[in-house]
């Protein structure tokens, strides 16, 4: 399946880009792409993250389909 991976603030920077076209095999989960992700760009930290699948915020274990866009945010904090 192919899929869109969008990056924000931090994790843009630490990826070095704003978005992916990526092929991957069925069944695959959130968590199961951030670990692919994470290995395959040094320095991207996505535990913790806020995810989002077509602009709907999910848990880590959301299952993604063909065609699904997926963004990653870093986590929020404030003071």
């Amino acid at each position: 399946m192919t899929v869109q991976v969008l990056f924000f603030a931090s994790l843009r920077e630490a990826a070095n880009t704003r978005e992916l076209q990526l092929s991957l095999d069925a069944p695959l989960n959130v968590r199961n792409l951030a670990t692919r992700i994470e290995r395959d760009y040094k320095g991207l930290e996505l535990s913790g993250s806020l995810c989002a699948i077509n602009e709907h915020y999910v848990d880590p274990d959301t299952l993604i389909n063909e065609g699904d866009t997926i963004a990653f945010f870093p986590p929020v904090s404030g003071g």
